[in-house]
C-alpha cells in the first residue's frame, strides 16, 4: 500500500501524523518549512473538499480526485496569500479515464485525474465548469441535504437507524451535465 497522507470519510478526516513532522534527510528528500506549510494546507483543503465531492456527492475516482486537486490548488493559493493559478489543460490531456484497480492511491493516478479535469475545463472553459458544478451540486445534492435537515440532521437519523442514500453520478452523467450545450466531451 502506498503512503497515504490523508483520507476522507463521512463525518471525519484522517490525517497521517507524518505530515506534521519536520522532514529529515539529505538533498531532495528534505523540504523547507514553506513547502511543508503549503503541502499541509493543500492536504487539509483536499480532504475537506471530499466532504462535498466524493462523500456527499459520489463520483468516479478520476473525476472526484480531479475536482479535489483543482480546488485544493485554487483555494490553497488564496488561503496562502498567493495569486490563484491559471487553469490550463496540459498538452494531450486524457479525459476522465478509469483508474487501474489497485493503483488508485498513487501520485501518478492523482496527476492523471487532475490532467483529465484540466482537459475538460479546456473544452468548456473555467466559468462554464464552475457554473455547471455549482448547478450539479444544487440539483443533485441540495435536495438530499434539505431532506436530512428536515428530519433533524444526520445524528437524529443515525439514532433512529435510518439510512440516507447520497447521490452518485457516473462518468457519463457527469460529462453530459458538464456539456449541457450539446458539445461532445470525454
Amino acid at each position: 500500500m502506498p503512503y497515504i497522507s490523508g483520507m476522507e470519510h463521512h463525518g471525519c478526516i484522517f490525517l497521517n501524523e507524518d505530515i506534521y513532522r519536520t522532514p529529515s534527510g539529505k538533498g531532495a528528500a528534505k523540504r523547507n518549512a514553506e513547502a511543508q506549510k503549503v503541502a499541509q494546507t493543500e492536504l487539509i483543503i483536499h480532504e475537506i473538499i471530499h466532504h462535498w465531492i466524493g462523500n456527499a456527492l459520489g463520483l468516479p475516482f478520476a473525476i472526484k480526485e480531479g475536482i479535489c486537486l483543482l480546488l485544493e490548488q485554487c483555494l490553497g493559493d488564496v488561503l496562502l496569500g498567493k495569486p490563484m493559478r491559471k487553469i490550463a489543460p496540459p498538452a494531450g490531456a486524457a479525459v476522465a479515464h478509469k483508474t487501474e484497480e489497485g493503483k488508485e492511491f498513487t501520485g501518478h493516478s492523482y496527476q492523471l485525474a487532475l490532467a483529465s479535469l484540466q482537459g475538460l475545463i479546456g473544452t468548456v472553459g473555467f466559468a462554464t465548469f464552475r457554473a455547471r458544478v455549482r448547478g450539479l451540486l444544487s440539483t443533485h445534492l441540495h435536495p438530499v441535504l434539505q431532506e436530512v435537515e428536515e428530519e433533524g440532521g444526520m445524528e437524529v437519523l443515525r439514532l433512529r437507524g435510518t439510512y440516507v442514500r447520497m447521490p452518485y453520478l457516473s462518468t457519463e452523467a457527469f460529462l453530459s451535465l458538464l456539456a449541457a450545450d450539446g458539445r461532445r466531451i470525454g
